[in-house]
């Protein structure tokens, strides 16, 4: 049995720490963006498209990604609109799934929301392209929507569709990229490419220049590292056209080549960090998924036009982080520390600011402004001991 064939057996530790993750982002984003503002609402609807449903459930019957966000737009809808969920409110969720059997699966599994009289949950069957993406957005030109691309390793991704996904304002993607898949395809393509019959001829040439008895085994060996070549690449013979199509018209082959193996997953999610960023998200975030033993698995990627929405998901990251058991203080950004105390110098500057609680604040500046995480906090706070003017509350002055 494999996930490409039928429902999963049960949901591995890894896939439900991805889970916990869309679970935490989703009810902050819907709420966020749908709960009132005075008088009015932020916005009356908005979209959570499952670009890669699956099932929707295991054989158990947990909630898949496309289950789990009807589950939360049924609740969210009820409390924001008692007596008024309909399509033209609320959160609405659309679930696409190509495969045949397992589009059979997910309608089944969304029966209970599909069906009602004022449904907000669609099952589509097919991929999400340009042609079904203009079909949405027909509908719901200018309503926020969260796409969510979970497709099997990376078969499936378009870097060409970005640009469109990312169109809107108001638009946001939450991506499984697994750079170890990418990083595999790419040492197939390239394989390929090498004409694994060179060493067979090679060592021809070699035994018809010296006759040796002993390159009559070399080429046998040469002959059978070929066919083991060859074979393995039987797997997946479309490697190059996969990652031609998920990387667009980035040259990704000219940075792998340089690359050194120990450093070709990073590499891979730096590429598509920068393919995100060109396709019109300003913010992208990373957070490496690993299963309880400790082992990789793949990254998400959270690619957002507004800091608001950069700020929400790195609350909900922070979640998942404590949950995987990594609550402990180590700093891990990128961008040092000094750097951000200059930030705050320049942001702040003759001004006094509490750590948090009044706006502005130094955590709502580092939350929404900075590559910081909330586990990162107490490393910022130290760094800026000689601004403290007042320990209760704890203020400080640029």
């Amino acid at each position: 049995m494999t996930p490409r064939s039928t429902h999963f057996e049960s949901f591995e530790d890894h896939t439900l720490l991805k889970h916990f993750l869309l679970d935490s982002y989703l009810q902050a984003w819907a709420s966020i963006l749908l709960e009132p503002h005075g008088r009015s609402r932020r916005f009356p609807r908005v979209f959570f498209v499952d670009a890669f449903a699956g099932a929707g459930c295991d054989a158990q019957g947990n909630p898949g990604s496309p289950l789990m966000a009807a589950q939360i737009a049924d609740a969210m809808n009820v409390r924001l609109y008692p007596g008024a969920v309909g399509r033209e409110t609320g959160m609405q969720v659309v679930a696409i799934e190509e495969d045949e059997a397992r589009f059979q699966q997910l309608s089944e599994c969304l029966a209970e929301y599909t069906r009602r009289h004022n449904g907000f949950v669609f099952v589509r069957k097919g991929a999400l392209g340009a042609r079904m993406l203009r079909g949405i957005r027909k509908h719901a030109p200018h309503d926020p929507m969260l796409f969510f691309l979970d497709p099997f390793g990376i078969s499936g991704l378009d870097g060409h569709l970005l640009p469109k996904l990312l169109s809107e304002k108001h638009s946001e993607l939450l991506i499984l990229f697994s750079d170890e898949g990418a990083v595999r395809l790419f040492g197939k393509a390239t394989a390929r490419a090498q004409d694994p019959e060179a060493k067979v001829t090679a060592a021809e040439q070699q035994r018809s220049l010296f006759g040796m008895e002993d390159d009559i085994a070399a080429v046998a060996a040469a002959r059978r590292a070929s066919t083991r070549v060859v074979a393995g690449h039987k797997s997946d013979s479309r490697a190059k056209e996969i990652l031609d199509r998920a990387f667009a018209d980035v040259d990704y082959r000219a940075v792998m080549e340089r690359t050194p193996e120990v450093s070709r997953q990073k590499a891979m999610i730096d590429l598509y960090t920068s393919l995100l960023k060109r396709s019109g998200a300003p913010y992208v975030l990373e957070f490496a998924i690993s299963t309880d033993e400790g082992r990789h698995k793949y990254t998400m990627l959270h690619a957002s036009k507004e800091v608001r929405a950069r700020a929400v998901m790195k609350d909900a990251m922070h979640r998942t982080r404590n949950r995987m058991g990594l609550a402990g203080p180590t700093l891990i950004t990128d961008t040092p520390l000094d750097e951000i105390v200059e930030l705050l110098r320049m942001r702040f500057a003759g001004q006094q600011v509490r750590w948090t609680g009044d706006i502005p604040s130094v955590r709502k500046f580092a939350l929404d402004e900075t590559e910081l995480w909330q586990h990162e906090f107490e490393a910022l706070r130290g760094a800026l001991e000689p601004f403290v003017i007042t320990e209760r509350p704890l203020r400080f002055q640029f």
